[in-house]
């Protein structure tokens, strides 16, 4: 196996450099430029009316909502990160922004409707129009794709040990980069579901700053 990747490392990166690349290009396709405009404006509009900018998300959600909000920031905008110590509660008009793929996730929906209980404006970034978070959504953006509520299959690359779990549609589908290997009879290590030991802290910090605990 060792020699396999030694021999032949770069033809496993780009192919799945290229899978990427197609499936990015797949989607960019289909999403509704209408409501990437309508979620623009909103930011535009909380910046122009002096309120702030919340990103929120839940395990890859979250990493990603991280690197916008450092964007967001480098734009000159008032952004924070729900859950991090430094971040404020939110107020009346203040835009949260969420990124969910499935649109189910229990804490991050429930941190939503708390923060819209206080007047915020929500808008989502899910792949589930019809899930709870795109329902009390005053704004959302569609971008297609597989999410954790989608079951579950393997994806192999080539000659590599490494097994990763992905998000699959009910048809499964086995990626192979490389020559073709055997699927192994091991059960799959199940998901994470999200953060969801620090509900309690992280809903506090939306309204009641000094309730933050680590």
């Amino acid at each position: 196996m060792q020699n396999l990747i030694a021999q032949q490392p770069e033809d496993y990166v780009k192919s799945a450099m290229k899978v990427i690349a197609a499936n990015v290009q797949a989607i960019a396709d289909e999403i509704d430029y209408s409501e990437v405009k309508t979620l623009v404006t909103g930011i535009l509009a909380a910046q122009q009316n002096h309120k702030r900018l919340f990103v929120m998300g839940a395990g890859r959600s979250g990493l990603v909502v991280k690197g916008f909000a450092m964007r967001l920031m480098h734009l000159g905008f008032n952004v924070y990160v729900v859950g991090e110590t430094v971040t404020p509660a939110v107020e009346t008009d203040d835009l949260l922004i969420v990124i969910s793929g499935s649109g189910e996730t229990k804490s991050i929906n429930e941190m939503s409707a708390l923060a819209k209980a206080k007047g915020t404006r929500l808008a989502a970034v899910t792949s589930n129009r019809d899930s709870t978070l795109g329902t009390i959504s005053d704004a959302i953006v569609v971008v297609k794709g597989r999410t954790k509520a989608s079951g579950m299959d393997w994806v192999w690359c080539g000659g590599w040990s490494n097994r990763f779990a992905a998000a699959r549609s009910s048809t499964p589908i086995t990626a192979r980069f490389g020559p073709s290997i055997s699927r192994p009879s091991a059960a799959p290590l199940p998901l994470q579901t999200g953060p969801a030991r620090r509900l309690r802290s992280r809903a506090y910090s939306l309204i009641e700053p000094s309730r933050i605990r680590s």
